[in-house]
């Protein structure tokens, strides 16, 4: 036996899954039943909506009449809140809907059924068989103005039979139109939800989710796009290749300048000016280098390759499938909870119950009250009228006599009460029981009027919806922003509602941000520099560039010999001594460690135009004081000094000894750096790129490089040379041919491959991920939804469950004053009928007499 508890509880699981309908989510994004549904809705639109909006809406009167059909508070609501999971509701529902919460919503319905028990006690008084069941009946004088009150009771019960039943008339009308409106409304809704629409403008959850698979499908690492993106690649890694190696070789250059300059250049007193400024004149070249279309054509392959790599792409395929989970579960719930009214098949034979084509069921039964409040209320006058003003008619029975009591008040009164007394029995039994269905109708429309995130939480674990983590949190918020936003202009946009998230610890990050900002953004930008890079055109040639030239002139006229010069050491008592001589003083200021005296060129700036003295020079002053030393190879003779070392000449020749000694520490030091890159074919011996040489590659359409001292993985790794500065001068000097050389490798890979960048790979990324991003970026939006909502909850709840709750309540209150007119048609009745019975009896009595020549009895009363 199935139990109370099981049977209340399917009352409000059944409005529940009617309103909100349990979500079974399928493993495909997009299905054959969205399919279906998307063309049946379009169908549906053009077969429903073609009059517009049918009637008017007053929110306010049609609320009320919903919270009257509660019948206090919302019981439904109670239920759905308290219960904490759908197998609870039954007995939340058998808690709530007890024998007094039944008896007092279905008062009308008991007191039909009472009344049709009493009418097999009463019904036996109007048979003729059955005189008996009359008791006191007599010859009654009715005054006339009791008559007329009669009358007037009368009148006003057929004003208000009339009224109910034309209210009632006017909620069947209004429960059509709801019912039309809905189901347009409803067709709408689900077509532009699953299939999207022109304004505002929606691409719809079903391309949406195609869109998004179509992402997913691409992004997998063995798809037709990720191939073409890795052949791309591979075939423009010349770009990347040389400017890498043009970086590196621009960085050691600096490095050999500046940071591993030797410590012995301090040490002995000497400094480098020309290699500070030569080292901002290679920041200079970077910089050029960085905002160059090679720059720009290698980043955005670094980019490609970085946002697309296997991890990465892996990430934002399951980006687009956690995004596809809410998206999913909405086009679920829209779908299930609105197709019934798009399948036309079901939902045309349901309104034919209503209206239109079909049985009409509803239409009939509102008719037929209607009828029959007009023939009762027909009858009930006709009665009334005769009975007061035609109650006696006919000819006297004797001359001078009263005119016979009539028959026809009490037959029409007889005919009144009996088929009056069937129509309060079904008025009240039918009226009822549509208020009982009411009841959880109203309750869900008031539901649904106050729909909001937080009522969804409250209600949400009594529908089987998880609102519990990332999923539930998305589903709230596309319901508070599209559903229901509290600004009705409200257009929001689903990728600010969806978020993802790396791993279970890491931060939200909406879908805008993570697909849109992140990846599509910083892509595209990436080829938009290259578009400013190349000015519109083709890019200019680095090798010619101005700052370039001057960096490659400076260091190849300028030795580092030559711009390796002595501090100023007149505050030093080891050298103080020289600068107290004219001659010795001239040679030493400034004085570099180059043997013969030089100019800087033109290209060093601070510098240019400058003599830089040599350590002959200063040697060959010093000689004024001693005799020069013949013991070394290269110009930096000490001197036998002629003079006491105490006295003044012979102090200043010492101390002209001791800066020499400082030249002959640095000309023969050997801690300078002439590095270079390790040879990647032995991985021991020293590798220059000044020897890199490029050929033609006709097959392949480009140069290929050869002695460019990148390994396999397109690296190169530094070999630590030692060097004197002699040779560090030559090292230095040939830098001209590297960074020639480098440039030139970048200003032909941007020539050769270049435009497989800014044209080939562009194109596969703009056609496969861009475009598909652009799409969805900012047309996924959901302002339809909330005006659609709302149309649906007017046509729904304040034109149909308000119309049927109309319709219920015009019953009731017929069946009501039905009572009181079978009351007065009763009454009428007896009157009428026993004042003819009565008065045919006496009447007989009187022919008797006669016939036995007896005295005439007194005159019945009238």
């Amino acid at each position: 036996m199935v139990s109370r508890g099981k049977i209340l509880g399917w009352v409000p699981l059944a409005c529940a899954v009617l309103l909100f309908p349990r979500l079974v989510i399928s493993e495909e994004w997009v299905t054959q039943q969205d399919r279906e549904a998307l063309r049946k809705a379009g169908e549906a639109v053009d077969l429903y909506c073609a009059g517009g909006f049918k009637g008017t809406i007053d929110r306010e009167s049609g609320r009320a009449v919903l919270e009257n059909g509660v019948g206090g508070s919302n019981t439904m609501l109670d239920i759905m809140q308290e219960s904490k999971s759908s197998a609870e509701l039954g007995d939340k529902a058998a808690e709530k809907m007890d024998a007094g919460w039944i008896v007092g919503r279905v008062a009308s319905v008991g007191f039909a059924i009472f009344l049709g028990i009493l009418w097999y006690f009463c019904c036996w008084s109007a048979c003729p068989c059955c005189k008996c069941c009359r008791c006191g009946a007599k010859v009654r004088k009715t005054h006339i103005v009791v008559k007329l009150i009669l009358l007037g009771i009368g009148f006003a019960l057929t004003f208000g039979v009339i009224f109910a039943a034309a209210y009632g008339r006017a909620g069947y009308t209004t429960a059509v139109d709801g019912f039309d409106n809905m189901a347009c409304t409803s067709a709408k809704l689900l077509n532009g939800t699953l299939g999207g629409q022109a304004s505002p403008y929606f691409i719809g959850m079903m391309p949406l989710l195609e869109e998004f698979k179509g992402l997913e499908q691409s992004l997998a690492y063995d798809s037709p796009m990720m191939a073409n993106i890795r052949q791309q690649l591979d075939a423009t890694a010349e770009v990347s290749d040389s400017m890498y190696l043009a970086s590196e070789t621009l960085a050691l250059l600096k490095d050999v300048l500046t940071t591993n300059l030797p410590v012995d250049v301090a040490v002995n007193q000497h400094e480098c000016p020309f290699c500070a400024i030569m080292g901002e004149l290679v920041d200079e070249i970077s910089k050029v280098l960085g905002a160059g279309a090679a720059s720009a054509l290698s980043q955005a392959r670094k980019e490609i390759d970085t946002q697309l790599s296997k991890e990465n792409s892996k990430s934002l395929q399951d980006t687009f499938k956690s995004a596809a989970d809410p998206i999913v579960a909405v086009k679920v719930l829209v779908r299930d909870t609105f197709g019934f009214f798009t399948d036309k098949d079901k939902f045309l034979q349901v309104r034919g119950h209503l209206a239109g084509d079909g049985p009409n069921t509803v239409a009939h039964i509102t008719g037929l009250v209607v009828t029959m409040s007009v023939f009762l209320v027909a009858c009930m006058q006709c009665s009334l009228l005769t009975f007061v003003f035609r109650e006696r008619a006919g000819k006297p029975e004797e001359e001078g006599g009263p005119k016979p009591f009539s028959k026809i008040p009490h037959r029409i009164a007889c005919c009144t009460w009996c088929c009056g007394w069937l129509f309060m029995v079904i008025a009240l039994l039918v009226g009822g029981l549509m208020t009982l269905v009411g009841v959880p109708m109203s309750g869900m429309c008031l539901i649904m009027d106050d729909m909001s995130p937080e009522l969804i939480t409250n209600i949400g674990p009594a529908l089987g919806l998880n609102l519990t983590g990332d999923e539930g949190e998305q589903l709230l918020d596309i319901v508070s922003n599209c559903l229901v936003p509290k600004d009705p202009n409200l257009n929001a946009a689903l990728l600010d509602l969806i978020y993802v998230k790396d791993n279970a610890t890491a931060p939200k990050e909406t879908l805008r941000k993570k697909v849109v900002e992140s990846v599509k953004d910083s892509i595209r930008s990436k080829f938009d520099d290259i578009d400013k890079s190349m000015g519109g055109g083709s890019a200019p040639a680095l090798s010619t560039d101005p700052e370039l030239v001057k960096l490659t002139g400076a260091i190849y006229k300028n030795p580092m010999s030559m711009m390796i010069v002595a501090k100023d050491l007149t505050s030093d008592s080891t050298y103080s001594g020289l600068y107290s001589q004219t001659t010795l003083a001239a040679a030493a200021v400034p004085c570099s460690v180059q043997c013969n005296d030089a100019v800087v060129s033109d290209e060093v700036d601070g510098l240019k135009g400058k003599t830089m003295k040599g350590v002959e020079n200063f040697v060959l002053a010093l000689t004024s004081f001693g005799t020069r030393q013949t013991l070394r190879d290269d110009c930096a003779d000490l001197v036998n000094c002629a003079d006491a070392l105490t006295s003044p000449r012979g102090k200043s020749c010492k101390a002209g000894n001791n800066f020499v000694k400082l030249k002959q520490n640095l000309m023969d030091a050997g801690t300078f750096r002439c590095d270079t890159f390790v040879n990647p074919l032995d991985g021991v011996s020293a590798c220059d790129v000044k020897f890199m040489s490029g050929t033609f590659n006709a097959a392949k359409s480009r140069t290929m490089w050869s002695n460019d001292c990148l390994s396999a993985t397109k690296e190169v790794k530094r070999k630590q040379v030692l060097c004197n500065v002699q040779q560090f001068s030559d090292y230095v000097k040939d830098y001209k041919t590297r960074i020639e050389q480098a440039m030139k490798r970048i200003d032909l890979a941007v020539t050769e491959v270049g435009p497989a960048i800014s044209k080939g790979l562009r194109g596969i990324v703009e056609k496969d991920l861009i475009a598909p991003i652009d799409r969805v970026a900012d047309d996924v939006t959901c302002g339809l939804m909330g005006g659609f909502y709302r149309e649906m909850v007017d046509g729904f709840c304040y034109q149909g469950i308000n119309g049927f709750i109309v319709i219920g309540q015009s019953y009731v209150a017929c069946g009501a004053m039905a009572v009181f007119l079978v009351l007065l048609m009763y009454g009428v009745w007896r009157r009428a009928i026993d004042n003819v019975n009565k008065s045919s009896v006496a009447l007989t009595k009187v022919v008797d007499f006669d016939k036995a020549d007896g005295v005439l009895p007194t005159t019945p009363q009238n």
